[in-house]
């Protein structure tokens, strides 16, 4: 946890999530609200910009234009409904 002594702690020792490994800040990224019983939580300051296509009837494609960290699957298919 951070003391006051390093630019951010986020409580690993893994580089790319804002915080590197020997606890600066990553470029593109902010970190705050570290304190000495809570680490720091990093967010990217990247614009990101998605463009929709339709691929068929009822799926959807998206592109990003930089990386997107994804908690469910990489690749996801999005179904839905006409209202009518």
């Amino acid at each position: 946890m951070n003391f006051g002594l390093l630019e951010c702690d986020d409580g690993n020792i893994l580089d790319g999530d804002g915080c590197s490994a020997d606890c600066t800040v990553e470029a593109g990224y902010v970190c705050s609200g570290g304190n000495i019983t809570s680490p720091d939580v990093c967010v990217s300051t990247q614009v990101l910009t998605a463009t929709l296509s339709l691929v068929r009837a009822n799926l959807l494609l998206v592109r990003f234009s930089g990386s997107v960290v994804s908690s469910v699957n990489s690749i996801a298919e999005i179904w839905w409904s006409p209202r009518g």
